[in-house]
């Protein structure tokens, strides 16, 4: 009897609609599931075990060949689609009470950060599953750390925020500017989650850092219009 069938390690998906959008990290690339496809990815997806008769089967294999599915279970984690994203308040809807006030202590740590992913994608390359291991290592310190809360969250978000404009240009948003948010908090204790959201008719795709319900640098209208795919 032949394994089941796994996403390939790297491979995020999520229904949108009667459709799937599939994210392939390790190589960079969204693949987009309609029609019959999307009826046979769903088949897949109920009964991977299963020994999947006709085109169902046939198209599993393509997805092996095309390397988003494997039969391989090192190379290899169950096949499940993204839950959506719990988004319940945000930073821009917040009273602005007082917090942190940013000081040079951290404009220099969003330096640092700064100048550290560059040189990290200089020595690892510039894919996304390169950043993604950058922004899992942050998160490994916070949780060290484990000195952050909700409100120490927001404060720094503002600190963050306030700070931008002098670091940033239009180009950054939105991958880069959540990616040094992510690593700005981790610096101070805070864990947060690096949210990747997918929408169609256009496609786009848009990323937002988030505590606990709370997003710090995205509207909630906006994230409502994206369907989770990924969460680090």
């Amino acid at each position: 009897m032949q394994d089941g069938y796994l996403f390939r390690n790297g491979v995020h998906a999520c229904a949108v609609g009667g459709d799937y959008v599939l994210l392939d990290t390790a190589l960079d690339r969204y693949l987009y599931l309609s029609g019959a496809q999307a009826v046979w990815f769903a088949d897949i997806a109920a009964a991977p075990e299963a020994a999947l008769p006709g085109s169902a089967g046939n198209f599993a294999e393509r997805l092996c060949d095309r390397h988003v599915l494997t039969r391989r279970k090192d190379l290899g984690q169950p096949i499940q689609l993204t839950p959506p994203s719990d988004v319940n308040a945000s930073l821009y809807d917040l009273d602005a009470a007082q917090g942190i006030t940013p000081s040079l202590r951290h404009l220099a740590t969003l330096l640092v950060l700064r100048a550290a992913w560059g040189h990290a994608r200089q020595a690892r390359g510039r894919r996304l599953a390169a950043t993604l291991t950058i922004a899992q290592e942050w998160k490994q310190k916070a949780r060290a750390k484990a000195s952050g809360s909700d409100t120490r969250a927001i404060d720094l978000a503002r600190c963050f925020h306030a700070l931008t404009p002098y670091c940033f240009s239009i180009h950054n948003a939105c991958f880069g500017r959540s990616l040094l948010l992510l690593g700005f908090l981790a610096h101070f204790g805070v864990d947060a989650d690096w949210t990747f959201g997918v929408r169609l008719s256009p496609f786009a795709a848009h990323c937002w850092v988030s505590r606990n319900g709370i997003v710090l640098n995205e509207a909630c209208d906006t994230c409502a219009d994206y369907q989770t795919i990924m969460v680090i």
